[in-house]
């Protein structure tokens, strides 16, 4: 009975007095629920933002609230600062990039299992990869979020709505209602039902948020979409330099090996080979005693890629187990990889062999 501790009193039975307990009621429900939908709408694309609870929260806001019918006002740089500002007191980025890494820790194990047969440092490096291509795609699409928000929120609130709006998610209780709401007290939920009536700003923020979130959950599979191909692209720009491919990454053209080669040699995953080493010539140069002791081993070379696309100059960069000319057996071997004709000559590349005998 919030509203009517706020209204009521010796004529509490008089019907205007209820009907005033009753927005009473209204606006600290609508003050409170607010504190929680408005931080969920820059999340609307997410499937992480408890759609259950926060479509009860916005049926139950809906129920009591008219959509806006306010006209569309031009975006001006001083009312988008101000919506910028507004956002970062109800949204702050903490809050965002920890639902990215919900997001991560999610998505990663399962692109993990698909790696368990490359040997370890691939898997690594592959990991590597696309945390870091998930956390840039996610951070342009929070940045974009936002940004699609403040212009919302700047075309429909005038300057000193988005001042009133600043004012409150500013406030220790506001915070709390967001962050901590078993803290909030009766007395309190009072006090932002008081302030929501005394400012028409807080209930039109509480019906635009609910345009906002709705119209999102509409373009949800748009936005995915969207993510997911700028998340594809970095994540195959990223593997290049591991050596790992996906089945769904084009190969890297001419221009784009020119550009890994900057960064040094490029891994032979990078390189469209029309002939690489196969079984019969992994057989005939397996280093004798490595095969009489029934050792296996592995070696990496870096060599330049010649204008008729073979290989040249390769120097053995590391191999183990010592001592048994896994290395030796690498540059044996080098004759047998043949690149692409669109593979730049002078190229620098990184070729690397398991060596292993049949059981």
């Amino acid at each position: 009975m919030v509203g009517a501790t706020i209204f009521g009193g010796d004529d509490a039975g008089n019907g205007r007095r209820r009907r005033r307990a009753h927005i009473g009621r209204r606006a600290a429900s609508f003050a409170f629920g607010l504190s929680l939908l408005a931080g969920q709408a820059v999340h609307a694309q997410d499937n992480t933002a408890g759609p259950k609870a926060g479509a009860d929260v916005l049926a139950q806001l809906a129920r009591g609230l008219s959509q806006p019918n306010d006209p569309i006002l031009p975006v001006t740089a001083e009312r988008l600062e101000l919506a910028r500002e507004m956002m970062a007191g109800v949204a702050p980025g903490s809050s965002m990039s920890a639902i990215g890494d919900l997001l991560l820790s999610e998505a990663l194990p399962k692109f993990q299992e698909k790696l368990k047969s490359l040997p370890e440092r691939q898997q690594a490096l592959a990991s590597a990869a696309f945390s870091s291509a998930f956390k840039a795609a996610e951070s342009r699409r929070q940045i974009a979020a936002r940004e699609q928000m403040a212009a919302y929120y700047a075309a429909r609130l005038s300057v000193d709505d988005l001042k009133t709006l600043i004012a409150w998610n500013g406030s220790d209780l506001t915070r709390r209602m967001r962050t901590d709401p078993k803290s909030v007290t009766a007395e309190e939920r009072q006090e932002a039902g008081r302030y929501a009536l005394e400012h028409p700003a807080v209930l039109k923020l509480t019906s635009l948020v609910i345009s906002y979130v709705q119209a999102q959950q509409a373009e949800k599979p748009a936005i995915q979409a969207a993510f997911q191909t700028d998340f594809q692209h970095e994540l195959c720009r990223n593997l290049a330099t591991t050596g790992v491919r996906l089945a769904t990454c084009p190969m890297p053209g001419p221009q784009d090996l020119a550009g890994l080669a900057k960064q040094g040699p490029v891994p032979a995953g990078a390189v469209h080979w029309l002939s690489t080493p196969q079984g019969p010539a992994l057989s005939r140069y397996y280093p004798e005693r490595a095969q009489r002791l029934n050792k296996s081993g592995a070696a990496q070379a870096v060599c330049t890629i010649a204008t008729d696309g073979r290989l040249s100059d390769c120097a053995v960069m590391a191999e183990a187990p010592a001592g048994f000319a896994f290395g030796d057996a690498l540059l044996k071997l080098s004759r047998f990889y043949q690149a692409a004709p669109e593979t730049p000559a002078g190229l620098k590349v990184v070729i690397a062999l398991n060596f292993k005998l049949a059981s």
